[in-house]
C-alpha cells in the first residue's frame, strides 16, 4: 500500500466509486477491528464505514479486544494474527469460549500462508491477506451476513 492508497482508504482522497453490491447491514451491526498496529486499524474502520458497517471497534492488543467484546459484543471480529502477547489465534480461542457463534477473521500480511495451509486455527471463518480492501472486506461480510 503506498501514500496515496492510503490517503484515499482514510478520505483525504477522493475515493473510486467501488464495483459492489450495497449490503443488506443491520442497524445494530458492530465489527470489532485487532490488529497491534493502529494505522492497520484505522484503515479497516474506514473502509468497513464506507460498505456500510454502522459499529466499528477498534482494538490494538488481544486484552483490550476482550474487554471490548464483554462490553459491547461485536457481530464479527476481524485480527491480525501475529500480534505480540495474546495473537489472533489466542483471542479467536478465548472469544469463542465466551460466544461460540462469534464469527472471526483472520487478516494477515504473511504471504507465504493461505486460507488452505491454516488448520492449526480452525476456529477462524476464512484468512483475509493484507493490504485491506473495500473488495475483500465487502466478500467477507457478504458471506457471513
Amino acid at each position: 500500500m503506498n501514500r496515496s492508497d492510503l490517503k484515499r482508504i482514510l478520505g483525504s482522497a477522493p475515493m473510486e466509486e467501488s464495483v459492489v453490491e450495497p449490503l443488506a447491514i443491520p442497524a445494530d451491526y458492530r465489527v470489532l477491528v485487532v490488529d497491534d498496529i493502529s494505522t492497520n486499524c484505522i484503515v479497516a474502520k474506514r473502509i468497513l464505514e464506507r460498505i456500510g458497517v454502522p459499529y466499528v471497534d477498534t482494538a490494538t492488543n488481544g486484552e483490550a479486544a476482550l474487554a471490548l467484546a464483554a462490553e459491547r459484543p461485536p457481530n464479527l471480529v476481524l485480527t491480525d494474527l501475529w500480534m505480540p502477547g495474546v495473537s489472533g489465534g489466542d483471542l479467536e480461542k478465548a472469544l469463542h469460549e465466551r460466544l461460540p457463534d462469534l464469527p472471526v477473521v483472520a487478516i494477515t500480511a504473511d504471504n507465504d500462508r493461505d486460507e488452505k495451509r491454516f488448520p492449526e486455527q480452525p476456529g477462524f471463518r476464512c484468512v483475509v491477506q493484507k493490504p485491506l480492501t473495500v473488495e475483500n472486506l465487502h466478500k467477507v461480510l457478504k458471506d457471513i451476513l
